[in-house]
């Protein structure tokens, strides 16, 4: 009998744009390796081709898990908003926790 386990799960997680999604771990405190279609941090490996994220979970129980993932998706979100403020020259504000507001100049 095996003295560790690990145990992997995977979730779709789907993406448009790599560098935003490297630029998000980031800004959550992650170290990032860019593989190219494949991004590793030090608990989450971001399959970009297929469109999935594998997460060891020995590391984080079921409801950590899904945490994880959606601090991720929120953070990516936000970093999408910002891009598009930028790009159309809107202001971004924050009303609330993961509530914004663009407006134009």
């Amino acid at each position: 009998m095996p003295c560790h386990q690990i145990n992997l799960i995977s979730l779709k997680f789907t993406v448009k744009s790599r560098d935003r999604l490297i630029k998000s771990l980031k800004d959550l405190g992650y170290g990032v390796t860019d593989c190219g279609n494949t991004i590793f941090t030090t608990s989450m490996e971001f399959n970009l081709k297929a469109g999935k994220v594998i997460i060891e979970t020995s590391r984080f129980s079921q409801n950590n898990t899904a945490d994880l993932v959606n601090r991720v998706k929120r953070k990516y979100s936000e970093n999408t908003l910002k891009d598009l403020a930028k790009k159309k020259r809107w202001a971004l504000r924050q009303r609330e926790e993961n509530k914004y507001a663009m407006t134009r100049y």
